[in-house]
């Protein structure tokens, strides 16, 4: 099986601008269904968690033109209880100083950059609800934060559209869409794009998914858009600091173009990339700097173990297995389509460059989770820090049904053998979904397989229940 850089290029961009706006709509509808029931379940607030801090940014940046989250941490405090699951983790992290009126938080400002813009929008729709109901202006209510939330939305829509692009560029249509639909919707994404929105692994997948499809075509063809990988890839790093690992996607693009061109195209390919990655960088730089309260964190190291004032990392990476095994959010164990998709990436490793540089991606990540004492992620759904790897995984994904079923089985045949199989994978982790809204399944305990079922039972016990009553 041979994939090369556009074998079909016209199998899914025929019609393609008409069934973007289409998805783009059921996306957006879908996703204001999955605000309310989120809301229902938090009461105080449609954020929360981790993703708090990045609607405090986006609030800081467009009301107050700076990142200093001081003001707006006090604000939230007064609004809801302090053991909230809404405050707690950033009352947990954040580092205040109430004589200068500083915050220092652990978290880049990335996310809540690239959501102020639909924070604004918000904040207009609240300004002419004042002005309707005679009442101030909220910029921390129910508005701003649904608007806030859109981003992760139109974020994730455009990482499925251009995930879908990409596997179209080596597989036919067909397979391309059952890849990553199946990837999408039975993989992490999907919770965290609509049911955790506030969150920043929405914003983080689509400009993950458009980094890979730059890559691929300058890993085939030849580099034409250095500055725009650079500058994708530090926004990607300025969101997730862990995402500056796709570096190394720009990296083997230069030793490629190194190869194939010269020295020169190589030389300036690399420093044009640089250029558009520092512009982020110096933001982010520039907002420590501001807002550090005790200048750089303090460091120690001790056996192996490095401590810093946020969190403590081991080198030795003891729950590097587990990040993909365990019972207690462990990637293949909790959503098994990750594990047909790095099956196929290892069949693809046997004979293309750009998928033994995805395993390599994964091998790291994967170390990285490791190495952390909350390897878990906490009270959240699934292995979520995999999720900027889902193109690569929907490529292995379309690679391993093309190795396994073959290029000429039978459409029908392929059809109800693929989806069939691919649907109970999909129906699972919706299901899953269901439960860890309704907590019929712990949330930070470890969930083995029978704990799921039974979870995933109760959950049609609910529906029940609500169907008699």
């Amino acid at each position: 099986m041979a994939i090369s850089a556009l074998p079909y290029p016209s199998t899914i961009t025929r019609d393609s601008a008409r069934w973007m706006k289409r998805s783009l709509w059921i996306t957006l509808v879908t996703g204001l269904l999955t605000f309310w029931l989120s809301a229902q379940v938090r009461q105080h607030a449609l954020v929360g968690g981790d993703g708090l801090a990045y609607f405090l940014y986006a609030r800081s940046l467009v009301v107050d033109l700076d990142t200093n989250l001081h003001d707006e941490i006090l604000d939230m405090n007064e609004r809801v209880p302090a053991d909230s699951s809404v405050i707690w983790s950033v009352n947990d992290l954040a580092e205040i100083d109430t004589d200068t009126r500083e915050a220092e938080l652990p978290w880049p400002i990335g996310a809540g950059l690239v959501h102020a813009p639909f924070y604004a929008a918000g904040l207009l729709g609240e300004a002419l609800r004042a002005v309707i109901t005679g009442s101030p202006i909220d910029t921390y209510g129910w508005i701003p934060q649904v608007f806030f939330c859109l981003g992760s939305l139109v974020f994730g829509w455009l990482g499925f559209c251009l995930t879908l692009r990409l596997v179209a560029r080596a597989f036919p249509a067909s397979r391309a869409i059952a890849s990553t639909a199946a990837i999408f919707f039975a993989g992490p994404a999907v919770f965290y794009i609509f049911f955790h929105p506030s969150m920043s692994h929405a914003a983080s997948f689509g400009l993950a998914a458009w980094l890979v499809l730059q890559f691929w075509d300058a890993w085939h063809e030849a580099p034409r858009h250095a500055f725009l990988m650079g500058l994708t890839l530090g926004l990607m790093g300025i969101i997730r600091y862990q995402n500056g690992l796709f570096g190394l996607l720009l990296i083997a693009v230069a030793i490629r173009e190194l190869a194939r061109s010269g020295w020169r195209p190589a030389l300036r390919f690399a420093s044009i990339g640089m250029l558009g990655c520092a512009l982020p960088l110096l933001l982010q730089l520039w907002h420590v700097e501001v807002n550090s309260l005790e200048g750089p964190a303090s460091v120690s190291s001790e056996g192996g173990v490095v401590a810093t004032r946020f969190r403590a990392i081991d080198l030795t990476a003891p729950h590097a297995w587990d990040a993909l095994w365990s019972s207690n959010h462990g990637a293949f164990t909790w959503t098994p389509v990750l594990l047909l998709g790095t099956l196929g990436v290892l069949i693809a490793a046997l004979r293309h460059g750009w998928a033994r540089l995805a395993l390599l991606l994964l091998a790291i990540n994967v170390y990285l989770i490791g190495t952390t004492e909350q390897w878990w992620g906490g009270s959240s759904f699934g292995m979520r820090y995999l999720i900027e790897l889902t193109p690569f995984f929907a490529l292995g994904l379309a690679t391993l049904l093309t190795s396994v079923l073959g290029e000429g089985t039978p459409r029908p045949v392929w059809r109800w053998t693929t989806w069939g199989s691919l649907g109970v994978l999909i129906l699972w982790n919706l299901l899953l979904i269901a439960a860890f809204g309704l907590e019929t399944i712990p949330h930070s305990d470890p969930v083995p397989f029978a704990a799921m079922a039974e979870g995933v039972g109760e959950v049609f016990t609910r529906i029940a229940e609500v169907l008699t009553h």
